[in-house]
């Protein structure tokens, strides 16, 4: 999830659990708590793009990392902190560190990008695909107790009743939309049967914004061949899949076996494709990561690596990163904030 929601459940859950003791701290420094794992993007703005899939959610998103760590922090803040009794207690502050740091690694581990939660015993990376890397209304979910640890902090009992009122939505929430992505598995599994397509792996992720719309990957069992698209729960006559043949030989080979392809396949948990583009600068292999991109363009992804090949077809240049944007048109944007809104309403 983005920065910004986790530290406002990070301080939702401090000010719930630790408002009477620490006030109003118990939500800043909550919610600062569980910002601190995305410190680790900071190496990656220095150095070449293609170590945030190395780095991101690595170290600092292991659950064994941050057990050590939160005690050390806790110690720091009880040090610190002005003396009010118990209040700033050395385990009240590692309670409080805890929470933040926890609330981050199992929120991240609710998306499809993937957390190394047992780093450094581990390279597994946990991936349940529940909702989107950005989703508005759970941000809105966890503000409310957040706001309320931050200016009812007197009230506690207020506060703590907020906020087990709102972190019980959000969490209901999580459920519901990983009954979405059951949902949307489903739907694609009859539609590549309508083909008469045998797969042997069919994955659903929930893109930008809402679990409401959901991208579709498949692999055949016999050809190999992708199939990739989406599912649209809220309008089924959106919904589509559409074939992708990749690339396969020595040339796809070569570029599988670099590093940085081998870095991609882990990285993607398999779901990628390699495709020949030719440009105007000459032919290249790219090889995509297909859990990301739009349903307009299903062979695409929003990253991954590529290099230039000769006319022979082989790897002539050294493998590299790549970025694209993908369009979204702002009908669809509409169209799925208004179908979230309508989720929420009916909710309460």
């Amino acid at each position: 999830m983005d920065t910004l929601t986790h530290a406002l459940l990070g301080g939702a859950m401090g000010a719930t659990v630790l408002g009477r003791r620490l006030g109003w701290r118990a939500a800043v420094w909550g919610g600062a708590a569980a910002a601190v794992p995305d410190l680790d993007v900071l190496p990656v703005l220095l150095s070449d793009p293609i170590n945030e899939w190395r780095l991101h959610r690595g170290a600092t998103h292991s659950f064994i990392v941050t057990t050590l760590a939160a005690p050390l922090f806790g110690w720091i803040a009880a040090r610190r902190a002005p003396e009010s009794g118990r209040g700033h207690a050395w385990r009240d502050w590692t309670l409080l560190w805890l929470l933040g740091l926890y609330s981050h690694i199992v929120l991240d581990v609710m998306t499809s990008y993937g957390t190394q939660i047992f780093w450094p015993v581990s390279s597994f990376r946990a991936a349940l695909h529940v909702i989107p890397v950005i989703d508005p209304l759970y941000s809105v979910l966890v503000l409310v107790p957040f706001l309320a640890g931050l200016l009812l902090a007197r009230r506690w009992r207020l506060v703590r009743g907020l906020g087990i009122a709102f972190l019980s939505l959000s969490t209901l929430y999580l459920f519901v939309a990983g009954a979405m992505n059951d949902t949307a598995r489903v739907i694609a599994a009859r539609m590549l049967d309508e083909r008469g397509v045998r797969y042997r792996r069919l994955m659903a992720y929930p893109v930008l914004f809402t679990p409401y719309f959901q991208r579709i990957y498949a692999e055949e069992a016999q050809t190999g061949r992708r199939w990739v698209g989406a599912v649209d729960l809220g309008e089924m006559k959106n919904s589509r899949l559409d074939a992708v043949e990749p690339v396969t030989g020595d040339d796809a080979a070569a570029l599988l076996q670099s590093a940085e392809g081998r870095l991609l396949a882990w990285f993607s948990d398999g779901a990628f494709a390699v495709r020949r583009i030719e440009g105007d600068d000459g032919a290249y292999l790219e090889m995509n990561d297909l859990r990301y991109g739009s349903p307009e363009t299903p062979g695409l992804g929003i990253w991954g690596v590529r290099a230039p090949v000769d006319a022979t077809g082989r790897l002539a240049g050294p493998v590299r990163y790549f970025s694209r944007r993908i369009a979204f048109h702002s009908q669809r944007l509409r169209q799925l904030a208004m179908r979230s809104f309508e989720f929420v309403r009916r909710m309460f």
